[in-house]
């Protein structure tokens, strides 16, 4: 079990924080992360088990600078937003170059995992809906199922190509469950 010492709690009640604001407000103020910065410094420089920090702390900005170049270029993409691209920056410093490629996975997952739910979110109104008038017109069969799944996923192709009726979510409630995860699961 993990050892919950002050920067650590401090760092997560930050996370969640930022988490919360992204959600509500599509924000991500830059004092948290600045926080969160000075939080991950303050736990390497107060480790009584650190001997080298030189070697600590280039390890973390190699992971400060590969994730701010990758949230970069999702950003020049317009994938992402770029209050996203500096909080997986920080994420960046806060786990250092190694944990990487195992945190990328727990992120990859609460994509899949949180994406089809806010799509189900939006989707799921006008497909109930639907659905509704097909069983009170008396057209409830596998068939008319068949067809309206059809033109559901001609909806979906349609948003992707068009960008309209697309599903937009916070990204940093993502990136703070794979954290998360990637936490839990590695311990």
């Amino acid at each position: 079990m993990m050892n919950m010492t002050i920067p650590t709690f401090l760092l997560w009640l930050v996370l969640l924080v930022i988490g919360v604001s992204d959600a509500r407000e599509h924000r991500i103020p830059n004092q948290l992360l600045l926080a969160l910065l000075l939080i991950t410094t303050l736990g390497v420089v107060l480790n009584p088990a650190q001997t080298d920090w030189f070697e600590v702390f280039s390890d973390k900005a190699t992971g400060f600078v590969l994730c701010f170049a990758v949230g970069l270029l999702l950003y020049l993409m317009r994938v992402m937003a770029a209050g996203d691209v500096k909080l997986i920056a920080v994420l960046g410093f806060i786990l250092g170059l190694d944990p990487l490629t195992n945190y990328i996975f727990y992120v990859c997952v609460s994509i899949a995992f949180i994406g089809s739910m806010y799509w189900a979110l939006n989707k799921l109104p006008s497909s109930l809906s639907s659905f509704k008038r097909l069983k009170n017109n008396g057209d409830f069969s596998l068939q008319s199922l068949s067809v309206s799944a059809y033109l559901s996923s001609e909806g979906v192709k349609h948003a992707v190509g068009t960008k309209q009726g697309l599903t937009y979510m916070p990204f940093a409630p993502i990136l703070i469950i794979g954290l998360a995860m990637h936490q839990y699961f590695s311990y």
